[in-house]
């Protein structure tokens, strides 16, 4: 597997320290902030930063009340991110800066003390063309280009009706030339319920996420 950001090539270990997510989705390239404050998240966060390289596995809940996760109470889907900063914001409370690198699967939740750890494996994206030979190769190239094409416009209309969105955010759609990527970029901002972003996130068929991306882009 490849890391997107310096192409080279990223070994996800087979297992990972995992912190649950109660009310979000982490996607591969994203960068975002999380609080951390449960016991076994501290522990783990506290535990796995003074490793040279912090990876961890980041899995959302299915039910954001559960305060200790376990067996069942987590989705099979991941993400291996990387730590990239971490700053304490009081004795059992950090703020935690992570970024996305590649789709998981949790085979088996192997420890749950003091945190939990998982079997996992890398998932990969399924080729565009992995599926289709001669004709029907090209045509779901026209239509993958045709896709890439619309989401960009239309996710560059919707961000021009929010307001205090900064003009960077349309450049940064542009720059994206990898289909998966963009999909990843604009699923990571869609204002959905956990349950759709999560279903995204399991779509490994890049033609069917952008597929996908474009009705909720469209209804937004």
């Amino acid at each position: 597997m490849t890391d997107q950001e310096s192409g080279k090539e990223l070994l996800v270990p087979e297992v990972l320290p995992v912190l649950p997510l109660r009310n979000a989705v982490l996607f591969p390239g994203s960068i975002i902030p999380i609080d951390v404050g449960r016991k076994q998240s501290v522990r783990l966060i506290e535990d796995v930063v003074k490793l040279e390289r912090p990876f961890i596995g980041i899995v959302s809940q299915r039910d954001p009340k559960t305060e200790t996760p376990g067996h069942g109470d987590l989705f099979d889907f991941g993400t291996s991110a990387r730590i990239l900063k971490v700053i304490k914001l009081s004795k059992d409370n950090y703020s935690v800066i992570i970024q996305g690198i590649a789709r998981i699967e949790i085979l088996a939740l192997t420890e749950l003390e003091p945190f939990i750890m998982a079997r996992v494996r890398p998932v990969l994206e399924v080729d565009i063309d992995a599926s289709a030979q001669g004709t029907e190769a090209d045509i779901r190239s026209m239509e993958v280009r045709a896709l890439v094409q619309n989401v960009k416009e239309t996710a560059k209309q919707v961000i021009q009706l929010i307001p205090d969105v900064p003009n960077e955010a349309t450049t940064l759609i542009d720059s994206v030339n990898s289909p998966g990527q963009l999909a990843d970029l604009i699923s990571a901002n869609l204002d959905l319920p956990l349950g759709e972003k999560q279903r995204i996130l399991e779509e490994v068929d890049v033609l069917a996420r952008l597929r996908e991306i474009l009705v909720y882009v469209n209804r937004q």
